[in-house]
């Protein structure tokens, strides 16, 4: 297959030569398309990594917190105990104070009901001595 050379160079050797030209425009423009995602990916990636990171700060914040809660929680339980105990002995001394205060009343009353009815004579005046000399 001879061609023949002509002004338009359109021999065998310049077709094969315009296919590759076309070709390694073709494969630099996939490349410089392929750089301009990778650029894109690596930006995003980095962006996802500080989420991550901010993720993780905020992680290790609430657990923190949820420990700090515990704490709290497990003083509280301590504290509502010892109110608990300190509440029942009050709650014993009260009840035996009131015993006491009604016994009181009770032999106030027998006291009171043996009394005769007339009230007592005034009590009669005493008499001092003054024994300076």
């Amino acid at each position: 297959m001879a061609l023949e050379k002509t002004g338009s160079a359109k021999t065998a050797t310049g077709n094969v030569r315009t296919v590759r030209l076309n070709t390694y425009r073709e494969r630099k423009f996939e490349c410089q398309e392929l750089e301009k995602e990778n650029k894109q990916l690596s930006n995003s990636i980095v962006q996802l990594q500080d989420i991550i990171c901010a993720k993780d700060e905020e992680m290790q914040i609430l657990k923190m917190q949820v420990a700090d809660q515990e704490i709290i929680k497990d003083k509280f339980e301590q504290l509502q105990g010892e109110v608990v105990k300190v509440g029942s002995k009050l709650e014993t001394s009260f009840s035996e104070e009131i015993e006491q205060l009604e016994t009181i009343e009770v032999v106030t009353e027998r006291i009171v009901s043996a009394a005769p009815s007339t009230p007592p004579p005034p009590p009669s005046p005493e008499v001092f001595i003054d024994y300076d000399p």
